[in-house]
């Protein structure tokens, strides 16, 4: 059996194994985005374009203690980690996503206007996101507030700076309340998770 499809029957028992949800909805509608060099007809550079690829490879060795996780495919960088989810809040789980220092962006809905767009990233020292969307409610606020200050206190080996900003320029304490795991597990928006428009990591 190949080293590929050994990943694929992980992710497939992580998925069956897990009695929350927040596993499951990790390794699921996750996607890749890569810049990718365009070569003019004598084989130069001529720019560079955004492209997507699966992310269970990747995700399957975030996830494997002791894995090697690559931070790039065929040559190009991983500039972001995108998921489609209902709950735009990250779990606490995410944070082996974080730790790599690649982006992390969630929505509802790539697709749709009134969607939230969040992007999770570290730079000077500490986890920080971006929002673009119609607006977040007081009580989704703090639970987003919450949880990137609990991203904040657990060790990691980041010591650099990586933001949307960065990426894109380049080349061109468990809480003690049971109830805190599940933040954000229900935000109010509802939309279908879609990723068939790229995301454009600025």
């Amino acid at each position: 059996m190949t080293h590929s499809a050994l990943k694929h029957i992980f992710i497939a028992a992580s998925m069956l194994a897990v009695s929350s949800p927040a596993l499951a909805d990790n390794i699921a509608a996750c996607e890749l985005v890569l810049m990718e060099e365009i070569l003019d007809e004598s084989g130069q550079g001529g720019g560079a374009v955004a492209s997507y690829r699966p992310a269970a490879d990747f995700l399957a060795d975030v996830y494997t203690d002791g894995a090697e996780v690559k931070k790039d495919i065929d040559g190009a960088k991983i500039r972001a980690v995108m998921c489609a989810r209902s709950n735009i809040i990250p779990t606490k789980a995410d944070f082996k996503i974080l730790v790599t220092g690649i982006p992390f962006v969630l929505s509802q809905n790539y697709d749709a206007q009134d969607s939230d767009l969040l992007t999770y990233y570290f730079k000077d020292g500490e986890f920080r996101y971006q929002y673009k969307g119609p607006g977040l409610i007081d009580e989704t606020q703090a639970d987003l507030e919450k949880r990137v200050a609990y991203f904040n206190a657990q060790d990691h080996d980041l010591g650099g700076a990586t933001s949307p900003e960065d990426s894109a320029g380049e080349d061109n304490a468990e809480e003690d309340n049971a109830d805190e795991d599940n933040v954000g597990e229900d935000t109010p928006k509802q939309n279908k998770p879609s990723m068939e428009k790229p995301l454009e990591v600025d």
